[in-house]
């Protein structure tokens, strides 16, 4: 008679909150090759330290003559080398680039993933470098994040008004609703996991995971343009989070539910991939140049937002 229950409350209070904590303190994936041995890609290593003394490890990627960069967040789990094909979508498309592993990934310091709570400061740090080190390259600041990395993304650019253009790749409207997502079909136990799971991974964390949410983030940006990408066959995220985050987005947005699954419809489809963003950052330029101070991502105080940043 005990078994189940004791099988039950093992699951409960020993295995989600085990699992929590290795998602929270994961195991770091090292960036294995270097991106110019992997893509034949002349990147400059470059390092630079966030507001909370975190040092982070970024590859920076010119493009000829161009003012403009964009900065690539990877999501969780996954390190610089494992993104660096998305530097290819900028290419030769008259865009720097400038992609970095996130605190606890890759090359850089510490061992804690927060999805997205302190990720923003590591985003603004890319935003910060740019900005001290390539000025003339970086006149400019738009950036591409996919899940965690789009989260963090969403939340940077909502207090950050140095990012002028956001694309959004595969991203969760909130942590508890992904878990809830999730879970809902589980009977019982599902509605129980689903408060639990969020709250050991925030004792893990040392701060609530309830605040890891995109929708009052995406609703500050404007008027800065967005754009939002999913995959049609993402059983991680579903793409049901896509048009939560498209409907609390002010315009101008606009959506593309494209082929592949989480993460990897760049991937999937490069030649659309590339022409999707790569428009939605043409017209964005176009449209800087034609303000008067050049800066049309500017948004005005009105539209600020507290993310509960540490």
């Amino acid at each position: 008679r005990l078994i189940r229950p004791a099988r039950a409350m093992l699951t409960l209070f020993v295995f989600v909150p085990l699992v929590c904590g290795l998602l929270v303190h994961r195991i770091k994936i090292g960036n294995r090759t270097d991106a110019e041995g992997r893509s034949n890609l002349p990147v400059e290593e470059v390092t630079f330290r966030t507001t909370d003394g975190m040092v982070l490890s970024g590859w920076f990627l010119p493009d000829r003559q161009s003012d403009a960069t964009v900065v690539i967040c990877h999501g969780a789990g996954a390190n610089k080398s494992n993104f660096v094909e998305y530097m290819r979508v900028f290419r030769y498309q008259d865009y720097n680039s400038l992609i970095f592993d996130f605190r606890g990934h890759g090359a850089s310091e510490g061992h804690t993933c927060t999805f997205g709570l302190y990720e923003d400061l590591d985003v603004r740090a890319a935003v910060d470098w740019l900005k001290q080190e390539r000025p003339e390259q970086a006149r400019h600041v738009y950036a591409l994040g996919s899940s965690m990395g789009a989260m963090s993304l969403a939340r940077a650019a909502a207090k950050d008004p140095r990012i002028e253009a956001v694309v959004l790749d595969s991203c969760f409207a909130s942590a508890p609703l992904l878990v809830q997502q999730h879970l809902q079909f589980i009977p019982l136990l599902g509605p129980l996991l689903a408060r639990l799971i969020p709250a050991a991974a925030s004792f893990h964390a040392g701060r609530s995971l309830w605040d890891v949410d995109a929708r009052p983030a995406v609703a500050a940006i404007a008027p800065r343009p967005i754009l939002f990408i999913h995959g049609t066959e993402d059983i991680l995220i579903p793409s049901i989070n896509m048009e939560i985050l498209f409907d609390c987005a002010k315009s101008p947005k606009d959506k593309w539910l494209g082929p592949g699954p989480h993460s990897n419809i760049m991937s999937t489809d490069f030649a659309a991939y590339q022409q999707k963003v790569i428009r939605f950052l043409d017209k964005t330029r176009r449209e800087s140049s034609k303000e008067p101070d050049g800066n049309v991502g500017r948004a005005p105080p009105t539209n600020a937002v507290d993310l509960e940043s540490p």
